[in-house]
């Protein structure tokens, strides 16, 4: 199958616009589409042409397209957590590392949604993995599993406005290997990052990865046919983003743009002015706090994320807020302990690693991994090891703007002495005042929720 067909299947997939009554306008519906470690810049819209993705490229054209968005931590369980909750996810107890398990008391938007009158759904993967009936929760924080979106939206009276979450496994690992190949991704038009050794192996992974968020982009267009289908596609609001990511090494699980920088696009075409692009720099945790403004329902003190309504309600794009200048990003246990905390402006990126003695091996396994070992082993190169999986300094600094790969740590440079300093100082205001127990010096808090590891 040629790149043309698999265009022409997605295409038809995103059906064009169909008339319809519509709902009342007072409440939208609210749709989230999540995928699974589908990073940033995978998509043609952020330079990836390789990429296919007509589904996120059409909602862009409707919305507004995130050029700068990150998630809290590049791990599943906690980044999902933080998105629900509205809050970093350093603050969120038993659901700060992977396989943790959810309180029950945790305020989220879901469960503030349903209390003013909103039908809530979720398909396939929501918040996880981990436990959410250990706390006494009667089904997923996202939402209760239903079969079918199409199903769930036919059901409900035309005034029933919905909050649903669209999960899936797309493109979280294992791949079926040369899948992509197969369906016509050319492994020589792929993005291979200056981490990553530029082999034919590496190349046919890429396109692998590349065919599964094709897959979870049809899905989106599966969504976007029932609403336009019921008449409700003005009247939603729909985020389509990732937790993190891709998983490849030197991306998911760690601080560096590749593990934390994720794709973002917010419609609500009955409200928000279309075609139109965000650089600010914005987290996953402000998308709860928009989520209860649109719905007119009040937010919680606790959310620690900032709404984006007024942004995205205005007529402007570039930069749109000039306070948001800085997002913090961390992690905590993701097979194995290795905390840390990030901080970035629009220049710089700066990286403390609590844990500087530890080797950051973590990293899903797949044809790169076994590719970057291998080399390692019966070739006597260890170049790319060293990279992504040696032991990193108490302290990283990188200039995004001439070093967008976070290659060459300036931290030691007597030149950026100043800048290291100053973005030191800033997160940790911004950790000590939003109650980061790692700034704070409890170095057990954490360990304590570390679950035992369990299969996926």
């Amino acid at each position: 199958m040629h790149r043309r067909t698999i265009v022409w299947i997605l295409l038809f997939l995103a059906v064009k616009p169909v008339d319809g009554i519509g709902q009342s306008l007072s409440r939208p519906n609210i749709l989230v589409c999540m995928a699974d470690d589908w990073g940033w810049p995978s998509s043609p819209l952020y330079g990836d042409q390789a990429a296919v993705t007509p589904n996120f490229d059409r909602l862009a054209r409707d919305g507004v397209l995130f050029h700068r968005a990150y998630c809290s931590a590049p791990s599943c369980t906690p980044s999902r957590a933080s998105f629900l909750a509205g809050q970093d996810f350093f603050r969120l107890r038993e659901t700060s590392c992977l396989w943790g398990e959810f309180p029950k008391d945790l305020p989220i938007y879901t469960d503030l949604l349903a209390e003013h009158g909103y039908a809530l759904g979720l398909v396939s993967k929501g918040w996880g993995p981990g436990s959410f009936a250990a706390s006494g929760r009667k089904h997923n924080p996202a939402g209760p599993l239903v079969e079918d979106f199409g199903e769930f939206v036919r059901s409900l009276p035309k005034d029933q406005p919905f909050c649903f979450w669209l999960g899936s496994h797309d493109p979280h690992r294992p791949y079926r290997r040369d899948s992509g190949v197969e369906a016509g991704f050319d492994p020589d038009r792929v993005i291979i990052p200056k981490f990553l050794p530029d082999e034919p192996v590496v190349r046919r992974d890429m396109c692998d990865y590349l065919f599964e968020v094709a897959r979870f982009d049809a899905e989106v267009g599966k969504a976007i046919k029932v609403l336009e289908e019921t008449g409700r596609y003005e009247n939603t609001l729909i985020v389509v983003t990732s937790d993190n990511g891709m998983p490849f090494p030197r991306c998911k699980m760690n601080l560096y743009d590749w593990g934390v920088r994720v794709p973002l696009v917010i419609t609500w075409k009955a409200r928000i002015p279309g075609g139109r692009i965000s650089d600010d720099l914005v987290s996953l945790i402000d998308i709860a706090p928009t989520i209860l403004e649109a719905a007119g329902v009040p937010v919680p003190p606790e959310l620690t994320g900032r709404s984006l309504l007024s942004m995205l309600m205005s007529d402007r794009s570039g930069v749109m807020d000039e306070t948001r200048d800085f997002v913090v990003t961390g992690r905590e246990w993701h097979g194995g302990s290795y905390p840390m905390r990030s901080l970035r402006d629009r220049r710089f990126a700066y990286i403390r690693n609590y844990k500087p003695d530890v080797e950051p091996r973590a990293c899903d396994d797949g044809p790169t991994k076994q590719r970057i070992l291998e080399r390692t082993a019966k070739e006597n190169c260890s170049y790319y090891e060293n990279v992504c999986f040696g032991r990193r300094p108490p302290e990283e600094l990188y200039d995004l703007v001439n070093d967008p790969y976070e290659m060459k740590n300036l931290a030691e440079d007597p030149a950026y002495a100043g800048i290291l300093k100053s973005m030191r100082e800033q997160l940790d205001a911004y950790l000590r005042a939003r109650q980061d127990p790692r700034a704070l010096g409890d170095t057990a808090f954490f360990d304590s929720f570390v679950p035992m590891k369990r299969k996926r």
